[in-house]
């Protein structure tokens, strides 16, 4: 049975409601999970003597599908004003709990205390330095609030959207945003439980197994969200992610004489990885996609700069490149090291620059939450850079 740990009876009998809505359509869970609302913090636990592999399991009809749905804000409380033809009267109830849940566990006041976005607003100088080294979406974002601060729809648009999750199949056009009841709860690791979408015979679900690399003796269950680094982390969940392992470049450009340049992206979408000879496929998560491709030029989706794992997986990946850009020049180590080079300094560089502009932030705007994690989000990445470099110069002794 699973069994709920709250501090405030509100929170203890609108958990409960979710679950049974949520079991009422099909949904199902481990008798083990433990549902915890302590001061405000959700999340779920397992017993670590507990055998139970299959922890949650969530038909697609009981998928909120966030985007038919009307909200707004009543001071710091979220209302739900409408509800778009198609909406059964199943996710209808659900989300005026899950909404209640947030409610009564003060999430909005929450954001507006710690959200590093909302506090860019104020700070249209750092928001648009920031936003250099940010991909397309979050880049535009931050350059609009450099130029008019943010309305009340920006701290309710940011929240919801830290919360649903992106359900669709490959090969399917339309987006589905949805959220999800009982797993909303929930927390990041970069080692948790993938999302796992599947289907039978009753259709497509969610299924979130044990984390089989996490330890035995950690109780709480944890999922991961999506491969971000800890700055994307923090802008896009409002969280410094401390078990982040690699860093996403910055947009740059990187320039070999008489070979020809590598313009690289900050795009989080997935790589390449599909028809991949098998000498490429351990590097699959760390080759990104070819967007254009001309003489002497190359352009590409990301670059991922790994610090947990030897500095040859990402010197395989820029070899890679180096050789779709001119294939003569395969295999060597001076134009491998070169690009390294170039794309450490430009990172290292783009954050150094980001402290100094927090350093230059008034003292009053240093003490609150959301200037402290984009501190912490600038020292975990370039510890991270410095990791990778001390591997490397490892390496080359």
């Amino acid at each position: 049975m699973v069994s709920i740990v709250a501090d405030n009876q509100a929170v203890e009998r609108c958990l409960e409601r979710i679950l049974e809505l949520a079991r009422r359509g099909g949904a199902e869970f481990a008798d083990a999970l433990i549902l915890r609302g302590i001061n405000g913090s959700l999340s779920i636990e397992l017993p670590p003597d507990s055998d139970a592999q299959a922890l949650i399991k969530l038909p697609e009809n009981i998928l909120v599908p966030v985007g038919l749905f009307g909200f707004t804000l009543e001071g710091d409380d979220i209302a739900v004003r409408t509800a778009e033809p198609g909406v059964t009267a199943e996710q209808r109830a659900l989300l005026e709990s899950m909404v209640e849940l947030y409610n009564l566990t003060g999430k909005i006041a929450w954001y507006r205390q710690t959200s590093p976005v909302l506090f860019l607003g104020s700070q249209p100088d750092l928001a648009r330095l920031i936003a250099r080294g940010r991909d397309e979406p979050m880049r535009q974002g931050l350059e609009r609030l450099a130029t008019g601060g943010y309305a009340e729809s920006i701290v309710l648009q940011r929240f919801i959207g830290s919360r649903w999750f992106r359900f669709r199949e490959d090969g399917e056009e339309a987006e589905k945003r949805v959220l999800m009841p009982i797993l909303d709860l929930m927390n990041h690791h970069v080692q948790g439980s993938a999302f796992d979408k599947r289907s039978d015979g009753g259709g497509r679900y969610l299924c979130i197994e044990r984390a089989r690399s996490m330890p035995r003796e950690v109780r709480e269950c944890f999922v991961c969200y999506a491969r971000y680094d800890a700055m994307e982390m923090l802008l896009a969940y409002n969280f410094v992610d401390e078990t982040a392992t690699f860093v996403r470049s910055v947009p740059m450009e990187i320039n070999l004489p008489d070979v020809g340049v590598i313009k690289v992206q900050t795009s989080k979408k997935k790589g390449f990885n599909k028809n991949l000879p098998p000498q490429l496929q351990d590097i699959a998560a760390f080759l990104p996609k070819i967007i254009a491709k001309r003489a002497d030029h190359l352009e590409v989706t990301f670059l991922s700069i790994p610090a947990t794992v030897t500095p040859q997986v990402f010197r395989r990946v820029l070899n890679v490149l180096i050789g779709t850009l001119n294939r003569t020049c395969m295999d060597r180590l001076d134009l491998i090291l070169q690009a390294e080079e170039q794309v450490i300094a430009a990172n290292r560089a783009y954050y150094r620059t980001v402290q100094e502009a927090l350093r230059a932030v008034p003292a009053e705007d240093q003490a609150g939450a959301a200037w402290q994690d984009l501190a912490r989000a600038c020292d975990l990445q370039l510890s991270l850079l410095q990791r990778y470099s001390d591997m490397a110069r490892a390496l080359a002794a």
